[in-house]
């Protein structure tokens, strides 16, 4: 039946029956200020446009329902690695701005934002009290361009990942899962792996869209429980040639989230007996390494312990770039025929640091911008020095190999 309609509320009756689309969607809408009538179906109309709305959502791109948005992306702060790394593994939008109003703080997110890509990169923004107090930021405002072109490039990471365990927070294991020991124990793999210069993926055991075969070792630090469905991908994972190594040993991950009862899910699955005393077990084409807790293979300066070296020299490093300096952080990445290195000074006093990039070992000499001061260098057999004069300070280079 046609009728004068207002067609802002047809807009909104069709909103109302598609589920989701604006908490699980970037949605908004735009009428006009003044009402607008038409002599219309108003049933048909709706219809119509329900129809469109669901097929929007069913073709667009579904936000993680744990991780929906960002307010905090710091360099130091594990939250900010865990939402980087989702956004990257499902294509996620995320808008970043940066909760603290210090200058610290803003490099710190706005090296994280380099390193993964993210949406909306112009919300970055800082106003410096002081602006020749903190020379970098107004570079930092103004680079875009930058941003841009780091949101383009593909960070490359090693064959190895780390699973974060929400479920020990959706069981309630712990009264206060954010900032108690547990996810400390997160934190600190993360800082020292900074230090050591290998980016490890991250995944969280509720990442159900993710193939564990992108990757050749699959790390678990002590936890309680996992989730039954990554432990199923994880016996598939290890049973066509994955490396698994769980941090406390055999205790990591023991109770199984079904029952209630400790009883080795993850061993259970892959026929290994709960009372093994190996170090390391074949299953399949793969195996399973026990390994000692993650704070007995790195100290309280984040740096890792001999037992610590040794679990590393198991594991299937690829190493493409290494940094003299435990005080530098680093990334890798590639767009094309370029390569970027972004590198980071953890250090309170000034630091020289000596960079070896494997895939431009027999390059010769390669020419190098510093997209920071825009000053040019030369790379020779793969090999470049950093100066860094204040902690936080940023150097990204520019590497075009031939």
């Amino acid at each position: 039946d046609r009728r004068q309609e207002v067609l802002e509320d047809l807009v909104y009756e069709a909103e109302r029956h598609i589920t989701g689309l604006r908490k699980l969607r970037k949605f908004q809408d735009s009428v006009p200020e003044e009402v607008v009538t038409s002599n219309v179906d108003g049933r048909l109309i709706v219809q119509v446009l329900v129809n469109l709305l669901d097929n929007a959502m069913k073709l667009s791109q579904t936000y993680p329902e744990v991780y929906p948005s960002l307010t905090w992306f710091d360099y130091d702060d594990f939250n900010g690695e865990l939402y980087g790394q989702l956004a990257e593994a499902y294509g996620v939008k995320i808008g970043i701005e940066p909760g603290r109003t210090t200058a610290e703080s803003f490099l710190r997110t706005f090296f994280n934002v380099m390193r993964f890509p993210v949406y909306q990169i112009n919300w970055l923004f800082f106003v410096a009290a002081n602006p020749k107090a903190d020379p970098q930021l107004i570079w930092c405002i103004n680079q875009r361009g930058l941003l841009e072109e780091m949101r383009q490039a593909e960070l490359i990471q090693e064959p190895v990942c780390v699973l974060f365990s929400y479920s020990n927070e959706i069981c309630n294991v712990y009264e206060r899962m954010w900032g108690n020991p547990r996810v400390k124990i997160y934190t600190d793999l993360f800082r020292a792996l900074y230090r050591a210069n290998l980016n490890f993926a991250l995944i969280s055991d509720y990442s159900a869209q993710i193939d564990l075969k992108r990757w050749k070792a699959l790390l678990i630090p002590e936890t309680e429980v996992i989730h039954p469905g990554m432990i199923r991908k994880i016996a598939d994972f290890v049973r066509t040639g994955g490396m698994l190594v769980l941090a406390g040993g055999k205790e990591c991950a023991a109770w199984n989230r079904e029952t209630g009862k400790k009883d080795y899910p993850i061993l259970s699955v892959l026929g290994i007996p709960a009372d093994t005393a190996e170090k390391e077990v074949k299953v399949g084409k793969g195996s399973v390494v026990f390994a000692d807790k993650i704070h007995s293979l790195i100290d309280s300066k984040y740096r890792l312990t001999g037992k610590g070296e040794e679990l590393l020299k198991k594991l299937p490093l690829l190493k493409p770039l290494t940094v003299s300096s435990g005080e530098i952080g680093s990334f890798l990445k590639r767009h094309r025929d370029h390569w970027y290195i972004g590198l980071i000074s953890l250090s309170n006093r000034p630091v020289t640091a000596k960079i070896r990039f494997a895939p431009a070992e027999t390059a010769g000499r390669i020419a190098v911008r510093d997209l920071v001061d825009g000053s040019e260098g030369v790379m020779n057999e793969g090999c470049l020095s950093a100066s860094f004069d204040f902690k936080w300070q940023i150097r990204v280079f520019r590497l075009t190999l031939p």
